[in-house]
């Protein structure tokens, strides 16, 4: 009676989980929380439902109760298996855990449970270096229940190198569980090596499980600096600015990020220097983030779009209500959008504050704006680049733009007017800026104006690029 009353109890708990995890599926967070809390009551050691209890309550922002149940599901697979390193929930448990703690931005702590998760990975893989010894344990995976794919395993080393780069020297705000907050500052060496030496390895061992893995073989690579690089992996900028979206704006405050509000004072510069304040009833925002660039410019347009790869951020964006429309996709599909709302060859301004550093050939960028933009010599186009200020070959000057080991793209001055020009934009103002602090240095930025004639040139009507310092 004994077993069957635990058998029971197990089913219940399974059936529990199953309609919590369908819950997940169709978006209803608060019923699959109640699911899983039903499942942890029947079964209060059950890893599984502590698991997926933590990833709802994670996924909520309750990132302390998240906390406790990742601890609570790595404690409860210790005492029922014997190898308790052999199991998904172990490695996420902990990997996600570190993933909270950098929510909170609790390093020690995020450090810590990182370092926990390589160790179980280590334990659970071994040494695996040789591909054929790779391929040969995914055909002979067997019933899987209790061992990670090799997809799996390359998403873990993945998320693992990914949150190694995140951890770096600098201030850093904290929460304590009785709310308080404070500034601590904190400096860290990864061991064996440094942060960035073995997140590359983790990089390396992700695409060893996973040639596919756009994330990780774009972040090596950026990390290698390849020439051959033209653009971000739309992946790594979705995976990155979803991790981010929720703590994006109180950070890039403690960044002194400054690019929209910039972008805007250009904007007014030019239109006070032209003597005709152009109306700017339709704005586009390309890459619109939380609505940073929405909420500068909303009072002087009437229509207001945005569009951007990272669905938590449009999810951030439209609960400010700045936009009038928004849309979750790239350049293609976000500009493309624009004719729904009949503003194709309407537009009167373009923004793009800090998006095109994920962006290297900017040709895309320039054609899709051309075709939108409006064609009387009232449609201006304004964001901001990181400059490019080192070495360059010979190949590297004719292209104008290189791939930095933060994954981002910089640019010369040069290219960017060249470019624009050959799309029909005229340079109208443009200005060096430092629009944030990265690891306590100003990162050096150019900030540009554009007015589309059909014509286009390679030089400035109106004012030569400058230091902002000289404004």
């Amino acid at each position: 009676e004994i077993k069957d009353a635990s058998a029971l109890a197990e089913l219940r708990v399974s059936v529990l989980c199953n309609m919590g995890s369908l819950m997940v599926d169709k978006g209803d967070l608060d019923e699959a929380r109640r699911l899983f809390e039903a499942a942890v009551a029947f079964q209060p050691d059950h890893a599984d439902a502590l698991f997926n209890l933590g990833t709802v309550l994670h996924d909520t922002h309750h990132y302390w109760e998240a906390i406790d149940r990742y601890e609570q599901a790595i404690a409860a697979e210790a005492a029922m298996s014997e190898m308790p390193s052999l199991s998904w929930t172990s490695v996420a448990s902990a990997a996600n855990m570190g993933s909270a703690y950098e929510t909170l931005e609790s390093l020690p702590e995020a450090v810590e449970t990182y370092q926990i998760a390589m160790e179980i990975l280590d334990g659970l893989m071994g040494d695996l270096t040789d591909q054929t010894e790779i391929d040969a344990r995914s055909a002979r995976r067997g019933d899987g229940a209790a061992f990670l794919t090799n997809e799996e395993i390359s998403q873990m080393h993945t998320r693992l190198a990914e949150g190694l780069l995140r951890i770096q020297a600098g201030t850093y705000t904290y929460w304590e569980e009785a709310g308080k907050e404070g500034t601590r500052k904190y400096k860290y060496e990864c061991s064996p090596g440094s942060c960035v030496e073995l997140a590359a390895e983790h990089f390396r061992r992700a695409l060893r499980f996973d040639k596919s893995n756009s994330i990780a073989d774009y972040s090596l690579r950026s990390m290698q600096k390849d020439s051959t690089l033209t653009e971000a992996s739309p992946d790594y900028v979705k995976s990155l600015f979803d991790h981010y979206a929720d703590t994006f704006d109180k950070s890039l405050q403690k960044l002194h990020y400054q690019a929209p509000l910039m972008i805007r004072m250009a904007v007014d510069r030019l239109q006070e220097s032209l003597l005709v304040a152009y109306p700017l009833r339709n704005v586009l925002d390309v890459g619109c983030g939380t609505g940073l660039s929405g909420q500068v410019f909303r009072n002087v347009t009437t229509f207001l779009y945005g569009f951007d790869l990272s669905p938590e951020m449009i999810r951030l964006a439209e609960e400010k209500g700045v936009y009038n429309a928004t849309h979750v996709g790239d350049l293609q599909s976000g500009f493309g959008a624009l004719a729904g709302h009949g503003l194709h060859g309407k537009v009167d301004l373009i923004t793009a504050a800090d998006v095109l550093v994920y962006v290297g050939d900017l040709r895309e960028f320039f054609q899709r704006s051309s075709e939108v933009i409006r064609k009387d010599g009232r449609g201006f186009l304004a964001f901001s680049v990181e400059e490019l200020t080192s070495e360059l070959t010979s190949d590297e000057e004719d292209k104008g733009y290189q791939v930095q080991t933060t994954g981002r793209f910089a640019h010369t001055r040069e290219y960017v007017v060249r470019e624009g020009g050959r799309w029909g934009f005229s340079a109208m103002y443009g200005e060096r800026i430092y629009p944030r602090f990265e690891y306590g240095e100003p990162v050096k930025g150019l900030l540009f104006v554009l007015r589309y004639d059909g014509q286009g040139d390679s030089g400035f009507r109106k004012k030569d690029m400058r230091s902002r310092d000289e404004l």
